[in-house]
């Protein structure tokens, strides 16, 4: 009975922290204070481009359709080994756009390609977009209105094209996919890529700039350097501005829209990637954060805790409690069930928590049909997304502790 009681305590606390979390975000955030009201700059939209022949041209298109009055776009061709180089030169030559221009150059990376592009842009502002994800008409208006006084860098929501339609750069239709998968990335991206940073962004507390929508002060980048070369780029680069005492602003629009991964091995490389790179870049500047206290007190110390010690809690947990009820015989079946249900009714009440305050909290907008998916994917998620999820994880961590060669291979994806 004492690991039923350690179990369910664990679950308990780790429950009311998020809920916490999810009500502080929508009980403390607040986009309306302090807006820096003169800022009305150029901004050059930079898209890295590898191998993205399936979606370059809609990114394009919607990086184009923006309502704001100044801004050029910059596509940088990485050494595409398909025809994504091809796709851009053939849109440039069919359309009359003086805004749009191409950089080709040698395959160095997503840094390399960034900071090609930041040399090249004229706009004192530079808005980084992925070149698989899609921007609204109103992102760079929305960013330029909502940007606080101090603010040296910002970031928005994301949200899934898939089972979208897009038609020249407009996104006209959109409903919530049929895919168990991405139902419960779904959940996962309302929970820490809007909830969290709602929560965490009046202590400056945003620590990764989405590479689907970073905006940030081109001046001040250049100041500290520019991207690295990391796993990460994104996040390294948020961590950076911090360490510099530089505040990075979250806004809960959802701006941008990238393609989710629809099966399990693309998802596994995807998280190995986000994983290990952010356990390479929370390692690195976990003794840097003197000029950010709010970083160095709350957001490290959560990432470690969260991300790097409970997931292990968690595998243990379940490891013993499952030898217990079928080869030590401690627990009886009832109880054992009682337990389980007790587990999973504190799951699912985190998960309805999450959905009916992030649906009432992400503008711009979270309005997709056949939302009422989520709602009951909500029911299942603790059954097969949760385990996938520490499996990712813990195959990380193991492999980063013994240093395992980074291989990512293709992010296959169905393009838009």
């Amino acid at each position: 009975m004492n690991l039923f009681w350690w179990i369910l305590g664990y679950v308990i606390i780790v429950t009311a922290f998020q809920v916490f979390l999810i009500l502080r975000g929508a009980l403390r955030y607040n986009d309306k204070k302090d807006l820096d009201l003169d800022f009305n700059p150029k901004v050059s939209i930079l898209i890295p481009a590898y191998n993205e022949e399936k979606s370059i041209i809609s990114c394009i298109q919607g990086a184009l359709k923006q309502d704001y009055h100044d801004f050029e776009v910059l596509v940088i061709d990485d050494g595409s080994a398909d025809n994504t180089l091809q796709k851009v030169k053939n849109f440039i030559d069919n359309n009359d756009y003086g805004n749009l221009k191409v950089i080709h150059k040698e395959n160095g990376g997503k840094h390399s390609a960034l900071n090609r592009g930041i040399e090249a842009s004229t706009g004192g502002w530079i808005l980084a977009v992925d070149a698989d994800s899609f921007i609204l008409p109103s992102t760079i208006s929305t960013l330029v209105s909502k940007k606080r006084v101090d603010t040296v860098a910002m970031t928005a929501g994301i949200g899934f094209v898939n089972n979208c339609i897009i038609k020249d750069g407009v996104l006209v239709d959109r409903n919530v996919s049929n895919n168990l998968l991405v139902l419960s990335q779904m959940l996962e991206y309302i929970r820490t890529f809007v909830m969290l940073k709602m929560s965490m962004d009046s202590i400056n507390g945003t620590i990764i700039m989405s590479g689907a929508c970073s905006f940030f002060n081109k001046k001040y980048i250049q100041d500290i350097g520019g991207y690295r070369n990391k796993i990460t780029e994104d996040s390294e680069l948020t961590l950076r501005i911090h360490a510099e005492g530089g505040k990075v602003q979250f806004i809960n629009d959802v701006l941008s829209f990238t393609e989710a991964p629809e099966t399990v091995g693309v998802l596994h490389k995807q998280r190995m990637r986000w994983i290990r790179g952010l356990l390479n870049d929370m390692w690195e500047y976990k003794g840097k954060m003197d000029k950010s206290r709010s970083v160095k007190r709350y957001m490290i110390p959560y990432f470690y805790m969260l991300d790097v010690i409970f997931p292990w809690i968690e595998l243990l947990g379940w490891s013993m409690f499952f030898a217990s009820l079928l080869f030590i015989n401690e627990l009886s079946l009832s109880v054992s069930l009682l337990f389980l249900l007790a587990l999973y009714s504190l799951f699912l009440i985190n998960n309805v928590v999450l959905l009916t305050v992030g649906f009432k909290k992400m503008v711009t907008s979270f309005d997709y049909g056949g939302r009422w998916k989520l709602y009951l994917i909500a029911f299942f998620d603790i059954i097969y997304y949760r385990p996938i999820i520490i499996y990712f994880v813990v195959n990380a961590h193991i492999k980063e502790f013994f240093d395992a060669n980074y291989s990512w291979g293709d992010m296959k994806r169905k393009g838009f």
